[in-house]
C-alpha cells in the first residue's frame, strides 16, 4: 500500500503497529516508501516480505556512464560500430556505412549516455559521415573514418570500464617460445 492509505490507517489504533515500511525504487531509480499489513494469526494473511523487495544474489556493478535498463542497446551499439568498420574497410556502399552510423546512434540514444565528451563526439562523426558526398568515399576516406570509429568504440569501452569497480581488460598473454 501507498503513503496515504498508510496514513489513513496508522490512525487507526487497529493498525497502528501492523505495518511495516519498506523503501523501493522505480525502474527510474526513483526512490519511494511502500507498507505491508502484518498481523499474526490473521487467516491467509501473508506476513512474509515481499519477494520483490527483497534483494537476491550479487547485484551487477553500477555504471554510471549509462540508464542500467539499457544493457541489450548498449550490445547493440558496439555490434554496429564494428560492422561499420567492417564495412567501411571492405568497401561496401555507402548507403550500408550511414545504415551502420544510424544504428549506433539511435542505440547510444536509448542507452542515455551521460558521459558528454563521449556523446559529442559520437554526434560529431556521424554529422561528419552524412555530410560525405558519395562520390568522396575514397578508399583512404573509408579507412581515415575506420579508425575514427575504432578509435571512438575503444574510447568508449575504456570509459564504460572505468565506471566498474574491478573492471579488467583481458590479459595480454607473451608468446611462449619453444
Amino acid at each position: 500500500m501507498g503513503e496515504s492509505v498508510r496514513t489513513t490507517l496508522a490512525a487507526r489504533e487497529k493498525y497502528m503497529d501492523s505495518l511495516r515500511e519498506y523503501d523501493s525504487k522505480t525502474n527510474h531509480g526513483e526512490s519511494f516508501r511502500v507498507y505491508q499489513y502484518r498481523e499474526k494469526g490473521a487467516p491467509g494473511l501473508n506476513c512474509n516480505r515481499p519477494s520483490l523487495l527483497i534483494k537476491s544474489g550479487t547485484a551487477l556493478p553500477k555504471l554510471r556512464l549509462f540508464d542500467l535498463n539499457k544493457y541489450g542497446n548498449l550490445y547493440w551499439a558496439a555490434l554496429d560500430l564494428l560492422w561499420t568498420v567492417a564495412y567501411l574497410r571492405g568497401e561496401r556502399s555507402c548507403d550500408r556505412i550511414l545504415e551502420g552510423f544510424q544504428g549506433a546512434a539511435h542505440h547510444l540514444n536509448m542507452i542515455k549516455l551521460k558521459n558528454k565528451p563521449i556523446k559529442t563526439r559520437f554526434a560529431g562523426l556521424h554529422r561528419d559521415v552524412q555530410q560525405i558526398l558519395n562520390s568522396e568515399w575514397t578508399p583512404e576516406k573509408r579507412v581515415q573514418v575506420a579508425i575514427a570509429v575504432e578509435s571512438f568504440a575503444r574510447d568508449l569501452g575504456d570509459s564504460i570500464g572505468k565506471t566498474q569497480p574491478g573492471f579488467q581488460t583481458h590479459a595480454k598473454k607473451k608468446p611462449s617460445r619453444v
